[in-house]
């Protein structure tokens, strides 16, 4: 028998717990399962995840868990999408994205409308770092 093999431990399994924790018990005490979103219940525990070990460098921990997860570019791909979409959510709630629209539209004069608009999609699309972001907020409702 090789006593060389690392015995696990619960405090690998407390990101589990924080996730069913924030998901399943956010759902039991509001009564709507739908208050907690899935992926905020991922980010969080994942996050948590990242801190438990202070001997590794983030760098590595960030390696490790895009690796398991699948393949390390994918998944990564994934990660950054998901927190591209979670800012360009906030900023269009605190309604930065149309104050951005209606500031670059009253500047432009009416014969330079497609430039202007050209102009203001660039900078929206550099301030939020998606461009679905940016076509959700340049295309008429």
């Amino acid at each position: 028998m090789d006593k060389t093999k690392k015995q696990g431990s619960i405090v690998a399994l407390s990101p589990l717990f924080v996730f069913i924790f924030l998901f399943i018990g956010t759902g039991i005490f509001t009564g709507d399962f739908s208050n907690m979103p899935l992926t905020v219940a991922v980010i969080i525990s994942a996050t948590y995840a990242m801190f438990l070990n202070r001997k590794e460098s983030l760098a590595k921990k960030v390696e490790v868990f895009t690796k398991s997860a699948g393949h390390s570019n994918i998944i990564l791909m994934v990660v950054i999408f998901v927190l591209a979409g979670a800012f360009a959510g906030v900023a269009k709630g605190m309604g930065a994205v149309e104050s951005t629209v209606n500031l670059g539209l009253s500047l432009v004069p009416g014969n330079l409308l497609m430039v202007g608009l050209f102009l203001v999609g660039c900078f929206i699309s550099v301030a939020m770092g998606t461009s679905m972001g940016t076509v959700v907020a340049l295309a008429p409702r």
